[in-house]
């Protein structure tokens, strides 16, 4: 599935990558984006935090899951952004035409 997600991004142009130019196009953009990732990372992100949510169901210590399940959310949040970074640098690689030698 994420490799049929990366296929779509590169097969499709400048449709994805287009500069919005108001500000609801590029609310529409990143909340379409943010709505795709969270289909792509579902299967491997649901594994880990149901394991979370079982061993903290187990121990019965609130404090304990809450710090867990932040630490997790930090983690989670930390590989969104190297995505959407990630996706950024692309972005000007392929699409400006001096790439990345700015």
């Amino acid at each position: 599935m994420p490799l049929a997600f990366i296929w779509l991004v590169f097969t499709s142009g400048t449709c994805l990558f287009r500069s919005f130019s108001t500000e609801t196009e590029r609310n529409t953009g990143a909340f379409l984006l943010g709505l795709i990732f969270g289909i792509v990372s579902s299967p491997c992100a649901t594994p880990i935090l149901v394991l979370i949510l079982t061993f903290v169901a187990s121990r019965g210590e609130i404090i304990y899951g809450t710090s867990l399940l932040f630490v997790y959310a930090i983690a989670h949040c930390a590989l969104i952004f190297v995505a959407g970074v990630g996706s950024g640098a692309l972005q000007k690689a392929f699409l400006d035409p001096e790439g990345l030698q700015k």
